[in-house]
C-alpha cells in the first residue's frame, strides 16, 4: 500500500510539478503531514527535488525536467531577490566580486535559479537553465573583451555602502558605533555619580517581563515558551547593559531569533540600526545572509548579537562582504 501511493505521488507530481504538498494531500486524500512525508522519501530517493524557496512557508517539490516551471516562486520571493532574478535571466551569469554586496547575498538566497561556478579562481553565478560548459564560454569571452580594452579599476566603496545613500560622510562605522556604546555605558552604570542617567539611557520596557499566557498549556509547549523568553531578556539585558535603546520590536517569524530597530549612542549623537539576536550554537553564512538583507532593506546598517560562534565561511564573508554589520556575542 505504502509503494503504491509512493508510486502515486511521484506520477501526479511528474504530471504536475512543481507541486506543493497541500496539493499532493489533496490528491491523494491524505493529510498533509502524510504527503509531507512521503515527498520527502522520493526525494531521499532522488526521484524528486525539493526547492529552497518556499510558498507560504513551504518548499515546492519538482521532477528531473521541470526546472522551467520553478518560476512558480517567483511571486513568492522579496523585491530584491527580484531584481536579483531578473538580472541573472537577462544577463545568464553574473561574477561574484562584480556585484554590490546587497546582491551577492541575493544571489546566496535564490539558488533555486542562482548556481555557483568557478572560473580560473573567480566564482561566478549562472541561470539555472544555462549549462555550465555554456556559462564558461561566456565567461571566457567577457575576459577576451575586457583584455582588449584599457584596464579599468574596480569602484571603490561607494557603490558597496549602500545604506549610506544621503547620509553625512562623517558618519562613524557601525564597528566604532557600537564600541563607542560599550566603552561609555560601563562608565556610565558603574558611575555613582550620575546614576539618574543611566535609568534615562535604557527604556523602562527592556525590563519588563513578558505577559504570561492566560491559558495553561501542555507541558512541552510552556517548556519551549520559557526557553524563548529567557533568550529574549538576555538579548535585551545586553542592549540594556549597553545603553542601547530599543525603538520598535518587529516579527522575525522564527524561534530564537529576535528582531529590533534600535538606537546606538555615538559621538555623534543616536544612530539607528536594525539589529538581529539569533540564539544557535554555530552561526553560518546563512544566518549573517538573512539579516544583512532585512537591515539592507530598510537602509539601516546591522547589529547581529548571537550566544553562538561564527563558522570560518561566515567569518570570511563578514570581513569581505558585510562591512555595514557588526556582530557581537552575548
Amino acid at each position: 500500500m505504502g509503494s503504491e501511493l509512493s508510486d502515486e505521488v511521484l506520477e501526479f507530481v511528474k504530471a504536475n510539478g512543481p507541486v506543493l504538498p497541500s496539493e499532493v494531500g489533496k490528491y491523494i486524500g491524505r493529510e498533509i503531514l502524510i504527503s509531507s512525508a512521503l515527498l520527502s522519501e522520493l526525494v531521499s530517493r532522488k526521484l524528486i527535488f525539493i526547492s529552497k524557496a518556499k510558498i507560504g512557508g513551504s518548499p515546492v517539490y519538482y521532477a528531473p525536467g521541470q526546472e522551467e516551471k520553478l518560476e512558480r516562486l517567483y511571486a513568492s520571493l522579496n523585491e530584491k531577490d527580484r531584481q536579483t532574478y531578473d538580472m541573472l535571466k537577462e544577463q545568464r551569469i553574473i561574477e561574484d566580486s562584480e556585484t554590490d554586496p546587497l546582491t551577492r547575498v541575493s544571489l546566496r538566497m535564490i539558488r533555486d535559479f542562482a548556481v555557483p561556478f568557478t572560473f580560473e579562481g573567480r566564482q561566478f553565478w549562472r541561470w539555472h537553465l544555462l549549462p555550465e560548459k555554456e556559462a564558461v564560454s561566456i565567461a571566457k569571452q567577457g575576459k577576451a573583451a575586457i583584455a582588449e580594452e584599457a584596464p579599468r579599476e574596480k569602484k571603490a566603496p561607494e557603490q558597496i555602502r549602500i545604506f549610506q545613500a544621503g547620509q553625512k560622510s562623517e558618519q562613524p562605522s557601525i564597528a566604532s558605533s557600537i564600541e563607542f556604546a560599550i566603552k561609555h555605558s560601563t562608565k556610565l552604570i558603574t558611575s555613582e555619580e550620575k546614576p539618574g542617567k543611566v535609568r534615562e539611557k535604557v527604556p523602562e520596557k527592556i525590563s519588563e517581563e513578558p505577559k504570561k499566557p492566560k491559558h495553561e498549556r501542555a507541558p512541552k509547549q510552556m517548556a519551549k515558551k520559557k526557553e524563548d523568553t529567557s533568550f529574549l531578556l538576555q538579548a535585551r539585558e545586553f542592549l540594556s547593559s549597553n545603553s542601547i535603546e530599543i525603538a520598535e520590536t518587529l516579527d522575525s517569524g522564527k524561534k530564537m531569533e529576535y528582531d529590533f530597530i534600535v538606537k546606538i549612542p555615538s559621538n555623534v549623537g543616536s544612530l539607528e540600526y536594525f539589529c538581529r539576536a539569533r540564539k544557535k550554537a554555530a552561526i553560518n553564512e546563512d544566518d549573517l545572509s538573512s539579516a544583512y538583507v532585512q537591515a539592507q532593506l530598510r537602509k539601516l546598517p546591522c547589529l547581529f548579537i548571537t550566544t553562538g560562534k561564527l563558522t570560518k565561511r561566515a567569518s570570511e564573508i563578514l570581513s569581505r562582504d558585510f562591512r555595514n554589520m557588526n556582530v557581537k556575542n552575548i
